[in-house]
This record gives C-alpha cells, structure tokens and sequence, in this order.
C-alpha cells in the first residue's frame, strides 16, 4: 500500500485523464492557451516571413481585465465558531476585551468561555490580513487568477516551512500549475471530497537523497536519469480515519524508491486549494475561456494581416520590368532614372505596375464589428469604460454593471476559493502553531495575542467572505 510502483500507476491513471479532456487534451490545450496569451499567435502557421503577420490580443486583453477586476474587490475573511452567538451587544464586547487585552489587561480563564471565543474569531480574522501581507499574497493570487483564466484552473499550495518563525515553523505557499497536480478521482469537483492528491514536482536529486537519509532511508535507491541531475518527486495525500476523524496523511517517492516515508501532516484539510475559471460538469478540472476564444481571436489575426498587406500592396505595387528593353539594376526606390532602350512602344511597355485587389470599404468595418462583439460577449468590452475618468468612480461602477465583466458565478468561486484558503490556513493555526504569540495589527495598534492551538482543538470553524468597500476618495 502506496508503495513507488503504486503511487507511479495511480499518477498515470490520472494522466491518462488529463490527455482525454477537450478535443486536444489538457496538456496540448494549456500550451496552446499559454502561447496566445503571451502573444504568439502565429505559431505553426507556416506563412513565411514575406508577410506582416499582425496580431490584436484581444484574449490578453480579456484576461487582464477580468482578473483586474477580481483583484480591485477587497475581501475580507471572517472567522465564527459554530454554536456561539454574535449579537450586535456581544460584538462590541469583543472589540472592549481586545482592546484590554491588546493594553495587557486582559487575563484568560482557566476554561474558554464565549468571551473569549468571541474574541478568538475576532482576533484570528485579523491575524489572516497579516499572514496575507507576510506572505505577498496578493501577488500569488494574480498569479493563480491568471493561471485559472489560461488553463481553467489555479492552484495554491501550502505548507509548513520548518525553518521560519525562529525554528518553530510558520505557513508557507505557493502556485503550481495544474499540470503538476492529479486528483484520485478526477470525475469528484471537490477536493476535500478527493481520496488521494498527488503532487508532482523535479527536484535537484543530491537534496532528495539528503532527505532519505534523514528519515532513515538508503539515498543510493534514488537515482536521476536526467542530465540536469534532477529526479522527478511524487507526493501523495490521502485521507485516514482515525475513528472520530479524519487526517491527511502523505508519503513521498520517486519513480522507485521512497524518499519519505508514510508520515502524519497533523492537518485536517487537503493543503490544496484550486480556483477553476469554468466549471466542467462532473469534473475537478476546470475550463479556461481562452480555449473558446481562439477561432475568433485567429480570425481576427488574418483579417488584420489580409487589410495590411492589401495597404501595402496599394501603396507599393509589384513591378514588372520587360528584361529585353531595361537592361540596368532595377531597384524600385522613388526617383530612380531607368534607361530603357528602343522605340516609343518599347518604353511604354518597358515598366507595368500590378494593380492589387480591392478591399470592400466594408472589410475594416467587419473587423472592428468582430472584435467589438468578440469582448462585448466575453464581458471585457471596456472601450466605454476607457473613455470615462477614473476619479469618477460612480461611473465606472456603472458601465461595469452594464457589461457585467465578470460573471456572478465567476465571482461566487472566487470567494469561495478565498474562504477555503483561510479554512486551511485555520487548519494549519489549530493543529500546527501550538503555544505562541501572534501579531496582530487592528484599530488598537500593533500588539501580540497569546495564542495556545490545544485550548481551541475542539473548536469547529465558520468563514465568511465579507466585501470591503471603497472610499469614494479613495
């Protein structure tokens, strides 16, 4: 039981999944996707290089705009406890006791009591915008949104970084891509509801057998068949129940040997957290946009080159010389005296110039109409939108709603994905931080709440996505 060979099959299985989604599989399509993003629209096109090959990226365009528009929304996690209370009265009790506790006049009972659990949820809630900062979270996350607008799905990956807060260990994270990651059961949209994760990444091979070795293992059983030295490392998470609940447990190998062995991560959620652009029915990958955004985006890309190259043929005409009667080195620079030698006829039919096809008046017009409807329909037409001054925020407010940019379901995954980061990262605070004393920055300064994880182990949590508005001034 999850042994190399077995975690290797389990790995291919998913694989083999992966390759079956789309017409082009999720690996051929996310590079295809990747490539237009990034501008590289012509490749494989075979065209040459005698022709301007034009490109107008409107799936950049969309993208940027969407997330941009996700990333402009502040919000704010809110942490509750199931079975306490949280009146208006109770509320304002709160924020007294941390401001005594905050001024050290605060002193805990033996046992917690609402009070102090109240308290707890309050505090924890603005401890998650200090480890948010600590973290650059906000980068990772335009990261992730981008990550899920181009392949369909954003993945952030936490753990727990044995080296930091002075040896006792602090959260960590980072984006992988979804091509590095393989669900147990790709046909279960849930990842908690998933029996195995596996995490595929290269590592530099002399640290795996450094890693063996700590755990007790023989490090000359890993073995790199790479020029760069690397072996390629698979970490597996699975769910096991320990009769009242259950804990995710993890086991690292390579393709042969087991570089650490079956071990508890202590946690009770999957540290994985992903954020699909589109829902795929009955399917834990998500879909991206741009996968349905290339015929027109193609389209649009030789309209524009045919419309430039008929300009330019118009303005610079081929030319076609009668060899027997222009005898000199034919140039085709303005200005330039040519001899030509023979009768009146032979001069007149010495140079002719070939008049290029005409483009319907209507053909530009077509272009503009396609690329106007292609991001109206993509909810990115913000042409009115750029047109407005960004003081005036009413304004914008109000196109935005018009066009709708980004759709309501698209939001409601955004925040849920949000919510379900500060569920993990309350995991790792619970089960992972134990007795020590945490920053905290709110309306009473700068101070330390004395947190101990074994008073709150038997605690169940609630978030909450709470929508921080803007200042007018702002």
């Amino acid at each position: 039981m999850n042994t190399p060979k077995e975690i290797i099959k389990e790995y291919e299985h998913a694989r083999m999944f992966k390759n079956s989604l789309g017409n082009k599989g999720l690996y051929r399509q996310n590079v295809i996707n990747r490539r237009f993003f990034a501008g590289d629209q012509w490749y494989g096109a075979n065209t040459g290089s005698d022709r301007p090959l034009v490109r107008h990226n409107i799936i950049k365009r969309i993208g940027e705009y969407k997330t941009g528009s996700l990333l402009e929304n502040d919000i704010r996690i809110e942490f509750s406890a199931e079975g306490i209370s949280s009146t208006l009265l109770q509320k304002q009790n709160t924020k007294d006791l941390k401001a005594s506790l905050s001024a050290g006049e605060y002193i805990f009972n033996k046992d917690t009591d609402e009070n102090e659990i109240r308290l707890l949820t309050d505090t924890l809630s603005d401890y998650l915008e200090v480890v948010k900062n600590k973290l650059c979270f906000k980068g990772k996350l335009a990261d992730i949104l981008k990550n899920s607008f181009i392949t369909g799905t954003g993945v952030l990956y936490t753990y727990w970084d044995t080296l930091a807060a002075g040896g006792k260990g602090d959260i960590a994270c980072e984006v992988l891509p979804i091509e590095n990651l393989y669900f147990g059961d790709s046909f279960e949209d849930s990842v908690e509801n998933q029996p195995y994760i596996i995490l595929v990444s290269v590592v530099n091979t002399e640290k795996l057998r450094r890693t063996a070795q700590a755990f007790g293992l023989n490090p000359d059983r890993i073995i790199s068949d790479r020029p760069d030295n690397k072996t390629v490392l698979y970490t597996k998470l699975y769910k096991e129940y320990d009769g009242s609940s259950y804990k995710i447990m993890a086991v690292s190998v390579t393709e042969k040997a087991f570089v650490r062995p079956v071990y508890d991560t202590h946690l009770t959620r999957y540290p994985i957290n992903i954020l699909c652009w589109d829902k795929r029915e009955n399917c834990v990958y998500g879909e991206s946009e741009i996968t349905h955004l290339l015929p027109n985006q193609i389209a649009i890309n030789r309209m524009l080159t045919a419309n430039v190259w008929a300009s330019m043929s118009m303005g610079m005409p081929i030319m076609t010389v009668n060899g027997d009667t222009v005898t000199s080195d034919i140039t085709n620079e303005p200005g330039q005296i040519i001899k030509v030698y023979g009768t009146n006829e032979d001069v007149a039919g010495a140079i002719h110039y070939i008049t290029p096809p005409d483009f319907s008046a209507n053909f530009a017009e077509g272009i503009s109409s396609l690329i106007k409807n292609t991001l109206d329909s993509s909810g990115a037409g913000i042409t009115d939108i750029e047109k407005l001054s960004y003081n005036n925020t009413a304004a914008v407010k109000s196109v935005i709603d018009t066009f709708g940019i980004s759709s309501q379901s698209l939001k409601i995954r955004y925040e849920a994905f949000l919510v379900d980061v500060a569920l993990l990262w309350l995991d790792f605070f619970i089960n992972k931080y134990g007795k020590r004393n945490i920053h905290i920055q709110d309306e009473n300064g700068s101070w330390y709440f004395p947190f101990d994880s074994n008073r709150y182990s038997k605690l169940s949590f609630l978030a909450k996505a709470i929508k921080e508005e803007k200042n007018e001034a702002d």
